[in-house]
């Protein structure tokens, strides 16, 4: 086999072994909460016009779906059945009402116990305009926790009868929709829903979460926020015994727990020949070195030592990359370790 070919398949042949991890390790986002087909017809924190709530005054609750209905949800929020990590929420609202100034929406984590144990950031959502509001987030969640959606307005100047608020719940006919559970206050209250002010039996709010997996508990979503690989580090001794060791020692270190493969191409008197060596993977943890040792057969073993002896120069040129445990791989890192002669 010529010299370029063998350079080239051993290469590829590494590239491949890491797309196909990276394909493996693969993982998809799940949504739950609401489907988001049917209007908003109640206010849920309720809104009112002048005479009621004063200009600049601010009305908010924390709305828990208790129980969802399968006509018009995709999945339960309370619990939630797989933990992992919000990345994005999506609402369902109407317009807001002529003497509202301001909306603000933000998904929140319940324990067990309906306590918050998180909220997330705060969004704003336009004034005026109805349909489907998406924004970005970042909220671990684990299995058996519930999600909830806070939201709050703000009164603007009022002249005459303008309505203040927004709608985002759906009022479905009794005894077809599920069930929420209401606490008023505004951010970053209230602390917890296991005593509501209210609750309703034919609503349904009209939020929806992605939640994708988060295998390696970094707190990134694996699919659109954990999207970089690991760092490799290589450390190999410019010359080693490769006869006497039976192969070549290499200390790899990976920023991430996985694995990291190692393959290696011989070089015999500075020309690429057919001798290549077989990777192999091994795992790692996190942070932590790792001595580990790429094998040369005793067929090699005994081609390269012909070779020392009629006094041509013997070079392993290695290939390593790492892994991490959600698929995505390093790229691809050379070293050379030249043969020492034999006496």
């Amino acid at each position: 086999m010529p010299p370029r070919i063998v350079r080239i398949w051993m290469v590829v042949a590494l590239a491949t072994v890491a797309l196909a991890t990276t394909a493996s390790g693969a993982t998809a986002a799940t949504t739950v909460g609401g489907k988001l087909d049917s209007t908003p017809t109640s206010y849920g924190c309720v809104g009112y016009g002048p005479g009621v709530v004063m200009p600049g005054v601010t009305i908010g609750c924390t709305i828990q779906q208790t129980v969802a209905a399968p006509a018009f949800s995709v999945g339960s929020t309370s619990p939630i059945a797989t933990g992992g990590v919000v990345t994005r929420f999506h609402i369902l609202t109407g317009a807001s009402g002529a003497g509202t100034s301001r909306v603000v929406v933000a998904p929140r984590v319940l324990n067990p116990a309906l306590d918050v144990v998180a909220t997330g950031t705060p969004q704003d959502i336009p004034l005026g305009i109805a349909g489907v509001h998406s924004f970005d987030t970042q909220l671990p969640v684990t299995s058996g926790q519930h999600l909830a959606m806070h939201l709050e307005f703000t009164a603007g100047p009022l002249a005459g009868s303008e309505t203040v608020g927004i709608k985002w719940v759906y009022v479905a006919p009794s005894g077809t929709a599920g069930s929420t559970a209401k606490k008023s206050g505004t951010l970053p209250g209230p602390t917890s829903l296991a005593t509501p002010d209210s609750t309703s039996a034919n609503g349904e709010a009209m939020v929806a979460y992605d939640i994708e997996p988060d295998v390696d508990g970094d707190g990134l979503g694996d699919e659109t926020q954990d999207t970089a690989p690991p760092t490799l580090k290589q450390s190999v001794r410019a010359r080693q015994n490769v006869v006497r060791g039976r192969g070549i020692s290499l200390l790899i270190t990976s920023s991430e727990t996985g694995t990291v493969t190692i393959g290696g191409l011989v070089k015999v008197g500075g020309e690429l020949g057919s001798l290549t060596l077989a990777s192999r993977t091994i795992a790692v943890d996190a942070g932590v070195a790792k001595r580990v040792r790429l094998p040369i057969p005793a067929r090699r073993l005994k081609k390269i030592k012909a070779a020392l002896k009629s006094g041509k120069s013997v070079s392993v040129r290695t290939q390593v990359f790492a892994t991490n445990v959600i698929g995505r791989s390093s790229q691809t890192q050379s070293k050379t370790v030249r043969a020492a002669k034999i006496r």
